[in-house]
């Protein structure tokens, strides 16, 4: 978004506002939604950061933020390979933000994309991490305990999903009514 009147520092400020307000808000309503298992608006917040941010690192850092600011306060996991698994999963979606939702063309993003894809990462969020999970010591590594692995995951998949397509329609919702109300053609912070 530029300002009109071509004021540099002005757009800048308001770069880094809008970065740490996205930070913020992620904390916010993760720590506020704690009650309920994998009801989360961290893998939302990094599918928009990819479609609002034209620098990888700063949407990437957005769900790295959230994720390190609330396991201060949540805790993590014991094991290393799970916790690694959740921070990628939870990185990728910013790439499919980036890659398939951001355009020229585009003041806001396309609706059914953002469902999609909010769908495919809620997916890879399930199999990844709790293939992770499985490798850990918490279940036997036979058939058994894949299968059991899985299956105890279930419930949880129900609440990802749910989490990632209620905040994903907040994020963009909000995004599109800001685009639609204001005067900007195409709002995105462009942060280099």
């Amino acid at each position: 978004m530029m300002d009109p009147n071509g004021n540099k520092a002005m757009n800048d400020r308001f770069k880094i506002t809008f970065f740490f307000t996205l930070i913020a808000a992620g904390v916010a309503l993760r720590l506020l939604c704690q009650d309920i298992p994998n009801f989360a608006p961290v893998a939302a917040l990094a599918l928009f950061a990819g479609f609002v941010f034209q620098s990888w690192i700063y949407a990437a850092m957005v769900p790295v933020a959230v994720l390190a600011i609330t396991n201060i306060y949540l805790g993590g996991y014991d094991d290393w390979l799970v916790m690694l698994s959740v921070y990628a999963c939870l990185i990728l979606p910013t790439v499919f933000g980036k890659r398939f939702l951001q355009s020229d063309k585009n003041e806001i993003a396309p609706v059914l994309p953002v469902i999609g894809f909010s769908f495919a990462g809620s997916l890879m969020f399930f199999f990844v991490t709790n293939y992770a999970a499985w490798l850990s010591p918490w279940y036997p590594n036979t058939w058994s305990g894949f299968i059991e692995c899985y299956v105890a995951a279930l419930p949880f998949f129900r609440y990802t999903l749910m989490g990632d397509l209620f905040f994903c329609f907040a994020f963009f919702g909000a995004h599109a009514l800001v685009v639609r109300f204001s005067s900007a053609k195409v709002w995105r912070p462009v942060l280099n």
